[in-house]
């Protein structure tokens, strides 16, 4: 039995029970030489008693020596199961650790697009700003003072940002908690209150409760402001900017239009410009949102992001 449970273990189905077979023929033919045949040549006996005699040990043979192969068999596909689970369990972990890897590379690109934004947003109010201090210098020495002091808040925000960006780009561990706070809603109303002119400062309308807008949406929401108020500074400078925010039951809509350029277009640096509508749109994607941009019937411009309530919550 135990040399036909190795070779159930050992060989293929078929082998093994025709090892289980042999065992059982050799079982039986021993058993009709030393048993059968003297009790055939005992006049006394009955034939049907080593008939008998015979036909059980036949088939406790079959049952025993098949049953020894099955359980060779039973224990080879089990130890097979279990190495197909530990390759399966490996390459999930690697499939894991590969996911982890590139999401982690993901986040930092987005990081890097926000470094990006974060700087020509900062440069091109400063620039604004020290353009208007030059400009007020001699004239109203107080607008200038207010103007340079403006310049020096922004200054610091700005470096504030980049600081906070850079330092999660270099360091291989997660952002700890107390860092940079992310722009949210609140930060809409500080671009606004910030703007560097203030006599063609844009106006904000805010209706209904923003509810649980998550952290990701509010991002969004204020970097496509932040984007689009760049926007219109470049390509629309001296027109009156509206910036509609409409929170509703099934989600908030943000509006950013502005009027047609007083003076034409401003000449910009398109290498050294933000990531524009693709930005936007690759934001927009990221919690779900729609983004639609494109002019109006009076030469403006119009960028509208809808997001979907619960969107940008991330598990």
């Amino acid at each position: 039995m135990v040399a036909v449970y190795t070779c159930g273990a050992l060989l293929s189905v078929t082998a093994a029970y025709v090892v289980a077979g042999l065992a059982a023929f050799t079982e039986i033919g021993s058993f009709v030489v030393l048993s059968a045949i003297p009790a055939a040549a005992d006049a006394a006996a009955s034939p049907w008693s080593w008939v008998t005699r015979f036909s059980g040990q036949f088939f406790l043979a079959l049952l025993l020596y098949g049953t020894a192969a099955l359980l060779g068999r039973s224990a080879t596909m089990r130890r097979r199961y279990t190495e197909i689970v530990e390759l399966r369990a490996a390459e999930v972990a690697g499939n894991l650790r590969a996911r982890t890897d590139a999401a982690l590379a993901e986040e930092r690109t987005r990081m890097a697009r926000e470094l990006h934004d974060v700087a020509a947003h900062h440069l091109t109010a400063l620039i604004v700003q020290a353009t208007v201090v030059e400009r007020m210098l001699d004239r109203d020495p107080d607008a200038a003072r207010r103007a340079a002091a403006a310049i020096r808040t922004e200054g610091k925000s700005a470096l504030g940002n980049l600081r906070s960006v850079v330092g999660t780009l270099r360091e291989s561990q997660p952002i700890e908690p107390g860092g940079a706070a992310v722009p949210g809603l609140q930060g809409i109303s500080e671009l606004v209150a910030g703007h560097p002119n203030s006599r063609n400062r844009p106006e904000l309308i805010v209706s209904g409760e923003a509810g649980d807008l998550s952290a990701a949406a509010e991002l969004t929401l204020y970097r496509v402001t932040q984007e689009a108020l760049s926007n219109a500074r470049d390509h629309a400078p001296g027109a009156p900017v509206t910036i509609r925010i409409d929170h509703r039951t099934e989600g908030s809509v943000l509006e950013v239009r502005n009027g047609p350029p007083a003076a034409g277009p401003a000449p910009a640096d398109r290498h050294h410009r933000g990531f524009g509508l693709i930005g936007m749109r690759e934001r927009a994607g990221l919690i779900g949102a729609a983004l639609d941009a494109g002019p109006t019937p009076d030469g403006g411009w119009s960028v509208k992001l809808t997001v979907p309530r619960q969107s940008g919550r991330l598990s």
